[in-house]
C-alpha cells in the first residue's frame, strides 16, 4: 500500500507543480486546492509508511531505520552545509536538491540492504 500512495503522492506533487510554475492555475483556490491535495496524501502516506513499518519484520525495519538515519543526517549536513555556502555567497540553497538528495539515499540503502540481507518486500 506504502508503493500506491507513494506513487499518488509523486503524481499529484509532480502535476501541482507543473501546474504552478507554467501557471496553468494562478493564485487563490486552484493552487490553494492543488497543495491542499497534496499535503493530504502526504499525510495519507506517512500513516501508510507507519502501517507499513508495524506490520514489517525485524530486519525490514532494520533495513528501513538505516536507510531513514542516511537520508535524514545526509539531508541535515548537505542542508546546513547549503546555507552557509548560501551566507558566504557561494552559491543559491535550493531545498529541493536537499530532499531529492534525501529521497535518492533513502532508496539506495533499502536496496543496499535488501541486497545484502536479500528478501522483504518494501
Amino acid at each position: 500500500m506504502v508503493t500506491v500512495w507513494s506513487l499518488a503522492w509523486a503524481l499529484a506533487f509532480l502535476g501541482a507543480n507543473l501546474a504552478i510554475t507554467r501557471e496553468w492555475i494562478e493564485g487563490g483556490l486552484l493552487t490553494g486546492g492543488a497543495i491542499a491535495l497534496v499535503a493530504a496524501l502526504s499525510v495519507g502516506w506517512v500513516r501508510s509508511y507507519g502501517l507499513f513499518l508495524r506490520a514489517a519484520d525485524e530486519l525490514m525495519r532494520k533495513i528501513q531505520l538505516d536507510a531513514l538515519a542516511v537520508a535524514v543526517g545526509g539531508g541535515f549536513v548537505i542542508g546546513f552545509a547549503l546555507i552557509l555556502f548560501e551566507s558566504a555567497g557561494l552559491t543559491d540553497a535550493r531545498v529541493d536538491y536537499v530532499l531529492v538528495g534525501m529521497v535518492v539515499a533513502y532508496i539506495a540503502t533499502v536496496v543496499r540492504g535488501l541486497t545484502r540481507f536479500g528478501g522483504g518486500e518494501g
